[in-house]
């Protein structure tokens, strides 16, 4: 992280360093300050800062520039130093909440070759195909990467490796085009390297420091109108083209279809028949829910699925990365413009009414990050051996005991999955728990008392080959330690729920599935 300050601002800036350091996730922090304001260097800074400076020190440290570059020097020497390392830019007189650094790093992994930012907007034009007025530009749509979306440096700006042309570091060519918005300026260099933006939201905006706002940058650029004249004449330098149509095609997302869920169906194509019948069961739950879904098959190129993909009218993607969670997170990292995702095993099916009731779970409230429902698991034939009736206090007894919370069928809200990261690649069985347990600290889990899927039970399935090995046991035992003090003391007694509660689902009788719209069970 790096920042940089002046005299008039540098009395408060620890409150600003301070916030930094005290993110939940811990980064290097580097103030850069210009040696010519500040000629005794350190006996110049305010107590407060140096008592930060010696408390944190290798956490925390002080680079003194030659030239005076003005805001520029918070990421120009940061590049340099740093050139194989991502770089978050935050300004000084902004206090930054606890979790900013970690949803910044998390989007980046979903992101990796993307600028991203919590405040920004959308490069508009008018009806002559000029560019519209700073002013005008609407809040860009959240997690949609563009060339097209503009960030400002308030909110925090996370800059990937290699993300800006070499151009960016002509300062004496900044100072003349664009001497006080280096947000253009590197917007600019962005466009150069091809790299495109993305905001990501935040619930609410950031606390100011208390610093001094007499020369700031924003009371010349956008209140006295300078960012327009700015853009243009940058943006002429370099002859960029921020046409409509163009960035409608490079826009990492689709922006041709409006598809409400994204579906990822991890396969080796070794079940055809029953992956067929997966497939066909996403399609018919969005058919009833009345939403546009996006189905993407994820398999290794060996797999031999193009032809059975494009039979069924659905896209597939070709992923050699090992394991389960390296594809689910492949599929989902690919492009979609989806509000919600979700993941199915090719030997599992979606009820009728699967998509219709998490969605609505999940429009109802905003702030959830996922639903989850009941869960029938049947046999390989499709006849039906229990039901698994989770219940709404499943969420919070996976943090105890076994995970209740059933992965077929569950649905997630796109944005909160990005805040989280991605699935940990490192475990082969409780993957769905750990991003249960991620999701739940970070939102609410929404229950729905229906049916959404049937698991099916068969000797490769996940379930049959690690249900009880010592190495999913271990898996499941340490992400209750990892994010629950208590999980270890209370062990002995969730030993004994675990089994009763399991005992009394397996017992309990079970209706009929659900009817397809042809009249027949779904799960026939």
């Amino acid at each position: 992280m790096t920042l940089t300050s002046y005299p008039a601002r540098v009395r408060v800036v620890h409150r600003t360093v301070k916030s930094l350091l005290m993110q939940s996730v811990g980064a290097p922090v580097v103030l850069y300050l210009a040696a010519e304001e500040f000629p005794q260097a350190e006996l110049d800074l305010p107590p407060p800062l140096r008592r930060l400076v010696r408390r944190h020190r290798a956490q925390l440290s002080i680079r003194w520039v030659d030239t005076n570059t003005r805001s520029y020097k918070k990421l120009v020497p940061a590049i340099e130093e740093f050139p194989s390392r991502k770089i978050v830019t935050a300004d000084d007189d902004v206090l930054y909440s606890r979790g900013w650094l970690a949803l910044l790093a998390s989007a980046a992994e979903w992101f990796p070759n993307t600028v991203i930012g919590t405040r920004g907007t959308t490069i508009s034009f008018n009806d002559d195909g000029e560019f519209a007025p700073y002013t005008s530009w609407p809040e860009a749509p959240a997690l949609e990467a563009s060339n097209l979306v503009f960030l400002t440096g308030r909110g925090g700006i996370l800059y990937p490796p290699n993300g800006l042309a070499p151009i960016a570091a002509a300062l004496d060519l900044a100072a003349q085009l664009a001497p006080s918005a280096d947000d253009i300026w590197f917007k600019a260099a962005a466009g150069l390297a091809g790299t495109p933006a993305m905001r990501v939201a935040i619930v609410r905006d950031y606390a100011p420091s208390g610093a001094s706002q007499e020369h700031a940058l924003y009371h010349r650029n956008v209140g006295a109108s300078e960012n327009d004249a700015t853009f243009s004449r940058v943006i002429s330098h370099f002859g960029l083209s921020f046409s409509p149509t163009i960035e409608k095609r490079s826009t990492l997302y689709s922006t041709e279809s409006n598809e409400n869920v994204l579906v990822v169906i991890p396969t080796l194509g070794s079940r055809p028949e029953w992956l067929r019948a997966s497939v066909s069961s996403v399609i018919k739950s969005a058919e009833s829910a009345g939403v546009h879904v996006r189905v993407r098959l994820v398999a290794p190129k060996r797999a031999g699925l193009t032809r059975f993909a494009q039979e069924l009218g659905i896209e597939l993607l070709e992923s050699e990365r090992p394991g389960l969670s390296a594809a689910i997170n492949d599929g989902w990292s690919a492009p979609h413009s989806a509000k919600y995702v979700a993941w199915l095993g090719d030997d599992d099916l979606l009820s009728p009414g699967s998509l219709g009731s998490t969605i609505a779970a999940l429009d109802a409230d905003p702030v959830s990050s996922a639903a989850y429902g009941k869960v029938r698991f049947i046999s390989e034939t499709g006849a039906t051996m229990w039901m698994m009736r989770p219940g709404w206090w499943a969420q919070w007894y996976v943090r105890l005991g076994k995970n209740l919370v059933p992965q077929p069928g569950a649905l997630f809200r796109w944005s909160a999955v990005v805040r989280v990261g991605k699935l940990d690649e490192s475990l082969t069985a409780a993957m769905d728990q750990d991003l249960f347990m991620r999701l739940g600290q970070a939102a609410r889990l929404r229950y729905v008392p229906t049916e959404v899927a049937a698991f099916r039970i068969h000797p490769a399935s996940i379930t049959s080959t690690h249900a009880d090995s010592i190495g999913s046991i271990d898996e499941s035992a340490r992400l209750r330690e990892k994010y629950s003090k208590w999980a270890k003391l209370v062990r002995p007694l969730t030993s004994v729920t675990d089994r009763l509660v399991f005992g009394v689902m397996r017992r309990l009788p079970v209706a009929a599935a659900p009817k397809a719209a042809d009249g027949s069970a779904y799960t026939a």
